[in-house]
């Protein structure tokens, strides 16, 4: 290309050539490419010497993004996208449930009119391409939490749902949800609604961070294909730009996390009003620890449909987070599946007294007896990148994930870890939530959470799908805080508990400091239970009549 001046840059083009970037008196926009025809090039010029005649950018769509679009809401099947959803059966950790164990795990539910649980996923599943992707997924028969929350959506309930980690809660709300939208027909109306300039989705999986969000969307397109439907995903860290253009294929269920979904809104891009499912993953840090303001604007100031159900999964539920889901759900069936807030008995415990300058010496000796893929997990982004550093000059094959890292490094880790390239994964809490990565036989715990939720979360990353697993903490004088929780989580499971272990828990402060994030379990078989069942008698007492409340009307700030 040759110079131009920079006095005449800004010039029209001269007259008798194709001006692709002018502003036409149709629908076109300045700074966007002419479509008209070059045979219908009124100056006469020159045609467009690329190859063809059409918009420059509606034709890269066509070529690139419409294909893949196409290909994912086609009800052909395709056995190369086939085999890229569902691959191939690959060897090591068994795939599915552990069924001998969690047919023992005690369920809880409550609630108005409670559906009865099914047994197989063909009792009330009639969509036959949703069954197919079920068999593909190789999923035998719904897992305890699957069999009650499948027949409550289904009955058009709200519902509050507490499992353990890797119990199969995301096929718990998205199989029911893909149900209901195949039986209500919505294809040809998305189709029909959708326009280039605002999508309208149907069904709304919320996610606090965008690698939990990237994995419900992976399994969001395995059990749609070939239902005529698709699914996208949408975070911050990416080009907006990009994910607009993958929206344009088609959108039926969007996963998204808050900060994105509310930047679409604003530049009027994207619509809530024919949403019929709104999903809460991780629901209790979703309305926890800074995310609370975002989800009360996505439902209170947007134009959310106020028809819609409300799903709300976690593996903990603090009572004051069951508390303010009150505003957010109607007439709901709390589930509890298991000691919701505490461990699995398929992980062994163990705790190590460790003092903070011989934590790296302790890890070196651990990481030498482990085998096969470890998680390690750290208090700071600085700590887990010191590891990294230490483990590698060790000559240990590890790799990082913190929040530091931009969206390219952390979906490079994840996948360098996944396929076995490095087997030591030191990481933050940002890998504690909600991440399903498989082989992950030992989970330790560099630095001790602050509280005993965050401790459930992270050794969740092993011992999934009713697979054992082996989760390490070092402990010291440091973690006081923590430690008459910790106590009672390994007192349920029946781990060993060393008398170091007993005393330092005897002896802490904890219970004297203010109580946050914690559950208040009143159960002993399930170890929770409905927070309606005892906030709303002593409420009721204390104001001196009952509570009321408005259905799913919100002020212009949101609050009920």
């Amino acid at each position: 290309m040759s110079y131009v001046p920079p006095h005449q840059r800004n010039r029209p083009a001269p007259k008798g050539r194709n001006d692709r970037f002018r502003r036409d008196n149709n629908n076109n926009r300045g700074g966007e490419y002419d479509n008209r025809d070059n045979s219908q090039n009124r100056g006469g010029g020159r045609q467009n010497n690329r190859g063809d005649t059409g918009d420059i950018r509606h034709r890269r769509f066509n070529s690139g993004y419409c294909t893949k679009a196409q290909r994912e809401l086609s009800l052909e099947p395709d056995e190369e996208l086939e085999l890229e959803l569902f691959g191939k059966k690959k060897a090591g950790v068994a795939q599915g449930i552990n069924f001998d164990e969690y047919e023992k795990i005690p369920v809880d539910i409550s609630g108005m009119e409670c559906p009865a649980p099914i047994d197989h996923f063909d009792e009330l599943l009639q969509s036959e391409s949703l069954l197919n992707n079920i068999t593909r997924c190789k999923f035998i028969k719904p897992t305890p939490i699957q069999k009650y929350s499948i027949p409550t959506v289904l009955q058009d309930r709200d519902l509050m749902a507490c499992a353990q980690t890797g119990s199969g809660k995301t096929g718990a709300f998205l199989v029911p949800t893909i149900e209901m939208l195949l039986l209500g027909n919505h294809q040809q109306q998305q189709r029909r609604g959708g326009s280039r300039s605002q999508f309208y989705p149907l069904a709304l999986v919320l996610a606090p961070t965008r690698e939990l969000a990237q994995q419900i969307h992976v399994q969001c397109k395995k059990l749609m294909y070939m239902t005529g439907m698709r699914a996208c995903c949408v975070y911050g860290g990416s080009p907006i730009k990009d994910q607009f253009d993958d929206m344009s294929g088609g959108v039926h269920i969007i996963v998204a996390t808050p900060g994105r979904l509310l930047d679409m809104y604003e530049r009027k891009r994207l619509s809530l009003s024919r949403i019929q499912f709104l999903i809460m993953d991780e629901a209790d840090r979703m309305l926890d620890m800074g995310f609370e303001p975002q989800i009360r604007q996505i439902i209170g100031d947007t134009d959310m449909n106020p028809e819609r159900r409300t799903l709300m999964f976690s593996a903990t539920f603090p009572d004051e987070i069951q508390e303010l889901a009150q505003l957010f759900l109607n007439n709901y069936i709390f589930l509890a599946v298991g000691r919701v807030g505490s461990t699995t008995a398929l992980i062994t415990q163990r705790v190590m007294y460790v003092m903070e300058d011989e934590k790296m010496g302790t890890l070196y000796s651990v990481l030498e007896q482990c085998d096969g893929n470890i998680l390690v997990f750290t208090a700071t982004k600085r700590q887990a990148d010191n590891v990294e550093y230490n483990l590698r000059q060790r000559g240990f094959n590890a790799i990082t994930i913190h929040g530091n890292k931009n969206q390219t490094e952390r979906e490079y880790a994840l996948e360098q870890f996944r396929e076995g390239f490095c087997n030591v994964l030191v990481a933050t809490d940002v890998a504690a939530r909600g991440l399903d990565i498989p082989n992950v036989l030992w989970v330790i715990q560099f630095d001790l959470p602050s509280n005993s939720d965050d401790y459930v979360h992270r050794i969740g990353r092993t011992g999934r799908a009713g697979n054992s697993g082996t989760a390490i903490s070092f402990v010291n004088e440091s973690n006081r805080g923590v430690a008459s929780d910790l106590l009672r989580l390994l007192t349920e499971n029946r781990q060993e508990i060393p008398s170091w272990f007993a005393k330092m828990a005897a002896n802490s402060t904890w219970q004297k400091r203010p109580k946050r994030n914690r559950n208040q379990r009143g159960g002993k078989e399930t170890g929770a239970t409905d927070f309606r069942k005892r906030s709303e008698p002593q409420t009721q007492k204390k104001r001196g009549k009952p509570m009321k409340k408005q259905k799913n009307s919100f002020r212009s700030d949101g609050w009920n």
